[in-house]
């Protein structure tokens, strides 16, 4: 399958629909998410469009401005999910 010019193996759909239905069970199911787990994926995603941007600038190859911009967002969603994390307080469970 290519879709916009990268190819992904058909295998790859059965995965991505898995996860999208584990997604969507979470989402109506009464289970809550630990307090942090927002914070902690936001960090994955900053380290991972950081380092992402770092091996763009290497040398023959060219930053565009989704690289910067895609840091820039995951630092604020990072610093947002932070802050309402701590905001929240203890668990009642």
């Amino acid at each position: 399958m290519d879709i916009v010019g990268v190819f992904l193996p058909g295998w790859a759909v059965v995965p991505l629909a898995l996860a999208a239905a584990a997604l969507a069970w979470l989402a109506v199911s009464p289970w809550r998410p630990p307090r942090f787990l927002g914070p902690v994926l936001a960090s994955v995603g900053f380290l991972q469009a950081s380092l992402t941007a770092v091996l763009a600038a290497s040398p023959g190859m060219t930053v565009g401005i989704g690289a910067p911009l895609t840091v820039i967002a995951f630092l604020a969603i990072l610093i947002c999910s932070f802050a309402q994390a701590i905001k929240i307080g203890p668990r009642a469970d």
